[in-house]
């Protein structure tokens, strides 16, 4: 197997050890040997930390990786990335409406069409969701004077060289909309294609946490737009 065809997976979890163990139960035969998982705990509260230690020893092959303290999506996404290996990288919040074996597809299309660029699949199916996926879209649109379609969803794909060439990435959930931009800035192909959600599931859904969810989003999207700003004028007043 070539070096190109090889790739590593992030899963942010937080409070969620339980749920954790049914999903990797479900999904850990059909883990590749090219693919390395991590698992970052993004700041869970010390029972579950325990719980968490007990749940991942049933999975050797995945390595756990801790943020002690809750900084924000962008911050463990970027823990988790420093760890990664193989020429591609990716990361999701846990959902278990999105089967592993759906990421594992989207990873494998990814390294045979689009190695180089990035992947972001569409994920908001339901009317709420579509009201929602436009709205923000407007919204980020106009801050950033772009077009930007359905840029916050949490799951990614993307080249190690991409990640390694981020400076001052926000700490927020939107990480995902920096990711497109640097992307986009390098003329890297942004490839986005559908993800299949399981239709029944026994967990909640992030995309179906209707406008808090929606909330969050738009302020990680101004807090970025304010520390473009910042930085552009910081630029001006060193020429």
């Amino acid at each position: 197997m070539s070096a190109s065809f090889s790739a590593s997976l992030v899963i942010v979890v937080a409070n969620q050890a339980e749920v954790l163990d049914v999903y990797l139960s479900e999904f850990y035969d059909v883990i590749p040997e090219w693919l390395s998982l991590f698992v970052l705990d993004n700041g869970s509260l010390e029972d579950q930390q325990r719980e968490l230690v007990t749940v991942m020893g049933k999975f050797p092959r995945i390595k756990v990786v801790s943020v002690t303290r809750n900084r924000g999506l962008g911050f463990a996404v970027l823990v988790g990335l420093k760890e990664c290996t193989g020429h591609s990288i990716a990361w999701m919040t846990l959902n278990p409406a999105v089967s592993l074996a759906e990421v594992i597809r989207l990873i494998t299309d990814h390294l045979n069409e689009n190695p180089d660029g990035i992947t972001q699949p569409f994920l908001r199916k339901n009317p709420f969701k579509w009201l929602t996926t436009i709205t923000l879209s407007v919204i980020q649109s106009i801050l950033f004077r772009r077009l930007l379609w359905d840029t916050g969803v949490p799951l990614m794909i993307l080249p190690k060289s991409l990640f390694l060439s981020w400076k001052n990435p926000p700490h927020t959930p939107a990480i995902s909309i920096f990711a497109h931009q640097s992307a986009k800035a390098l003329g890297l192909t942004i490839r986005r294609t559908n993800i299949e959600l399981r239709k029944s599931v026994t967990f909640g859904d992030y995309w179906s946490e209707g406008p808090w969810e929606f909330t969050k989003l738009v302020s990680a999207s101004l807090d970025l737009w304010r520390e473009s700003r910042w930085r552009k004028r910081k630029l001006r007043a060193e020429v």
